[in-house]
């Protein structure tokens, strides 16, 4: 995210026919999100103040594959800096699919508490659901958040270096992908990263660099 201006947003990586389509869009341009300068890498994007019925951030299709595409081992990474001035929880990412046979969902999001919070990893696979829960961290300032899935695994959720991981394995895979990012959110959001490829904690912890 270090175009610093515009509606697109540009992939850092070419893609072939069979994966996530390059860019994304603003769904409510000029206002929101709206870029800043001081990101944690460069720009960033922020994303003002929302009603519950206001969910106009970031196209779904950010990261939506051919519709024919089902996806087993892929890591989703991001620095964010929640700033929630509303009741509500603030929803990065989610999928769709999860009570299908074969197949799982899950929902990442951050759950204020007074002046701290935590990120939460809501699962969802068939007749099995679980939520994961990382440490308080403070707002204010930007947390490296990580979900990394292999199916037959226990999925994980890494923050700020600390991994938390599900308490049984999920065998399902996410239906085409479908991935919506940043619907629900406050604050500002830099360097979104999808890999086909599942992180260990040894990997994560090398690529955490504290602010």
């Amino acid at each position: 995210m270090d175009e610093g201006s515009g509606t697109v947003i540009a992939n850092a990586h070419p893609w072939t026919a069979q994966q996530p389509n390059v860019g994304a869009r603003f769904a409510d341009p000029p206002g929101d999100p709206a870029w800043v300068a001081a990101g944690r890498f460069g720009s960033a994007l922020r994303f003002s103040a929302i009603a519950l019925n206001d969910t106009d951030r970031i196209y779904a299709t950010i990261l939506h594959p051919n519709d024919s595409m089902s996806v087993g081992a892929h890591s989703i990474e991001m620095w964010v800096n929640p700033m929630p001035t509303f009741p509500h929880d603030l929803e990065l990412f989610s999928t769709t699919g999860g009570q299908q046979s074969g197949r799982m969902d899950y929902l990442l999001k951050f759950v204020r508490t007074g002046g701290q919070g935590s990120f939460h990893l809501q699962l969802r696979s068939g007749g099995f659901g679980e939520t994961m829960m990382s440490p308080m961290v403070e707002l204010g300032t930007y947390h490296h958040v990580v979900m990394s899935y292999q199916p037959g695994t226990a999925p994980l959720l890494f923050v700020d270096g600390t991994s938390v991981r599900a308490s049984q394995t999920v065998s399902g895979t996410v239906e085409n992908l479908v991935f919506q990012a940043l619907t629900l959110y406050e604050g500002d959001a830099d360097e979104l990263h999808l890999t086909f490829h599942p992180f260990t904690e040894q990997e994560l912890l090398d690529r955490w660099c504290p602010p």
